[in-house]
């Protein structure tokens, strides 16, 4: 009797672990065992193989094959790596950036995949005194120095390399902003010169590299030329091909884009958010400075939502006059607008006591996922569920929030020795019910770390790495990579019948005269688009009533996306002209 009952004592403890940190929501987990290396960006493919971008400074392992960064004198090197790991756990690199020769350095610093799985790198190429031209692998080569666009087809051989100087000198440390892959495979990159007047880029490339259009702005702050906040979660893109970025924290109030003056809003909160916006042509859509300051932000694809982490004190006028706040008159939340800047909905007031993240992702639906950090004692509560980190403790915290910003549930795991920014990275994938997460700890405070019961053995590769590297000993750490079960959000795409949708039927389809558009309800103002694959809009509108017809007998024939939103609901459709 006795053992039925510490047997079942047992049970119940590791049932209770469950429930309080949701730890068991971990379906593997893996490291690469280097000294020095960072996780720059992840995403998944069509059939769940998760691909991760890494830079190593020395010695790294992904699967069986130990890829290696040659010593820069004194310093560590610098090679990054692209590896693909299958849901059945094939682990194979498919590219590594290396330098033809001690002049010449390719240096990665971010990449999308398209509709096709082909894998799309931005990044720079040096070439010192002559050094000749970057090799790319598979005879594609580029010559000088400046920012980089390349393809990679899925089995990550190169197709095709551009090269962007942008009139200006670059060190190997110059990073792009960004890139992304629309849903017709057209590419958007997005860059930032370094010197001068710091020129901002937005180019658009088709998927074989030829340039549909760039954009070339000076933004200014004051008197300062300066895009602020160049990182990779800066750039975002819908469905549409409309791009978004923020210039946040400016005191002054006041930002200049190519001469034209955007004043932010009559408010008083200390500093002003600018939220810049432009079409799929790359021409301005709407350029407006708030009040406030953004922590992080996001944008749906399929809707064009934008979802902010926001700050502020006092009223503002539209959109954020319609948040609640506490006695403070303060707000700290989460706030989502439509893709007109209409507001929709914000999360609770206590936000910031009951779930901070450091940055969010989008699942679609509203439905999103923050990450941050929590510890030493920090007690975490959502439902039923609650987690109180153990004193001297610190562990990532993955926030998951419903369609009505409720904090609903999280996964707090592992449980590390010590405290570090890079404890969990802003960088996260999804597929179907599968999200991707990473994160960094330091070899000398957790030899090992244990994720669900996969124990990961720290630096495996290069524990010598701060004997190599004495300046950078303080450095020494690895890297996890990490696939959760989720629940809710979207899987493999937005259901067009979902509880956020707006019902639409189109139709004849396909069609080559007349199309009519039918809707759920006609209580309120419908706005129509249509836009073809390649991103031009065709059709604008609006209508109030339950059904409406459209005059297409001038398109080309060719496959359309139909979008249709009422309110914060919305529909994409794919329409056949013949």
């Amino acid at each position: 009797m006795k053992k039925i009952i510490l047997i079942t004592g047992i049970i119940f403890n590791i049932l209770l672990l469950s429930a309080q940190s949701n730890s068991d929501k971990f379906d593997w987990a893996f490291n690469t065992g280097g000294g020095f290396n960072t996780v720059n960006r992840m995403h998944y493919n069509s059939k769940g193989d998760l691909y991760t971008m890494v830079t190593i400074g020395d010695t790294a392992q992904f699967g069986n094959t130990v890829v290696g960064a040659a010593k820069q004198s004194s310093y560590p090197g610098n090679l990054t790596f692209i590896g693909k790991r299958t849901q059945a756990g094939v682990y194979t690199v498919l590219i590594q950036f290396k330098p033809t020769n001690i002049y010449t350095q390719i240096t990665a610093y971010d990449f999308a995949l398209d509709a096709n799985d082909n894998i799309i790198v931005s990044g720079t190429v040096l070439d010192w005194v002559g050094g000749g031209p970057s090799d790319f692998g598979n005879g594609v080569t580029l010559a000088g120095k400046g920012f980089f666009v390349a393809k990679y087809n899925s089995d990550g051989l190169a197709q095709w390399a551009k090269r962007y100087d942008l009139n200006t000198t670059f060190t190997a440390y110059t990073a792009p902003i960004s890139l992304g892959v629309l849903p017709n495979n057209d590419i958007y990159f997005a860059a930032q010169s370094p010197n001068g007047t710091k020129p901002f880029w937005l180019v658009r490339l088709k998927t074989d590299g030829t340039e549909i259009w760039h954009k070339e702005l000076l933004v200014k702050q004051g008197t300062t030329m300066s895009f602020v906040y160049s990182s990779k979660n800066n750039f975002f893109f819908d469905n549409e091909g409309t791009t978004y970025f923020i210039v946040t924290q400016l005191y002054e109030g006041i930002l200049t884009i190519n001469d034209e003056v955007i004043p932010a809003n009559p408010g008083t909160h200390p500093s002003t958010t600018f939220l810049l916006s432009f079409d799929g042509d790359g021409n301005k859509k709407e350029y407006a400075g708030y009040r406030g300051g953004i922590g992080d932000f996001a944008v749906e694809k399929e809707t064009g939502n934008i979802i902010l982490k926001w700050a502020q004190y006092n009223v503002n006028p539209a959109p954020f006059n319609t948040i609640s706040y506490n006695v403070n008159s303060q707000y700290q939340g989460l706030v989502i607008l439509d893709k007109d800047r209409k507001y929709i909905k914000s999360s609770a007031e206590n936000f910031l006591l009951t779930a901070d993240v450091n940055s969010i992702y989008p699942l679609g639906n509203f439905e999103i996922v923050g990450n941050g950090i929590a510890g030493n004692g920090f007690t975490y509560k959502a439902g039923t569920q609650s987690y109180t980190v153990p004193v001297g403790k610190y562990a990532p915290i993955w926030n998951f929030f419903d369609s009505n910003l409720n904090f609903k549930s999280f996964v707090a795991h592992p449980e590390m020795n010590a405290y570090s920014s890079t404890l969990s990275s802003i960088y996260m994938a999804t597929w179907k019910n599968k999200l991707a997460v990473s994160g960094a700890y330091k070899l000398a405070d957790n030899s090992s770390v244990n994720i669900n019961g996969t124990v990961l053995t720290t630096c495996f590769k290069d524990l010598n790495f701060g004997t190599k590297f004495p300046a950078y000993a303080s450095l020494a750490g690895d890297i996890f990579i990490a696939q959760l079960s989720r629940e809710g959000g979207s899987t493999a795409e937005i259901p067009t019948t979902n509880r956020n949708s707006v019902q639409t039927k189109i139709y004849p389809n396909p069609a080559s005269e007349t199309l009519t558009i039918e809707l759920e309800s006609g209580n309120d103002s419908k706005s129509i688009s249509i836009t073809s694959l390649s991103g031009q809009k065709m059709f604008s509108g609006e209508f109030a009533g339950i059904s409406t017809q459209l005059d297409v007998s001038g398109f080309a024939k060719g496959i359309y996306l139909v979008n249709v939103t009422s309110y914060y609901k919305t529909n994409t459709q794919k329409l056949v002209i013949n």
